[in-house]
């Protein structure tokens, strides 16, 4: 079982050894959850912002169409 401060530790380890950085800034697990939610929105692979919810198992899924203002419009 991993811990919250475990898979954070490795998110930083493999974005450190990849040279990644998110805005100057450390990669964390909320801002890869962030990214991977953004994308699948972006690149149209799950239109539905709900669905995408529910793929990365937010509770809170009305709270997830924030991702919809920080993607590029749609045409």
């Amino acid at each position: 079982m991993f811990t919250r401060r475990s898979v954070e530790l490795i998110i930083e380890a493999i974005a450190g050894e990849a040279g990644v950085k998110a805005n100057n800034q450390k990669v964390t697990p909320h801002k890869l959850r962030h990214t991977c939610a953004t994308v699948l929105y972006n690149e149209g692979e799950v239109a539905d912002l709900l669905a995408i919810a529910d793929l990365l198992g937010n509770l809170a899924a009305l709270l997830f169409y924030r991702y919809k203002f920080v993607s590029e419009p749609r045409t």
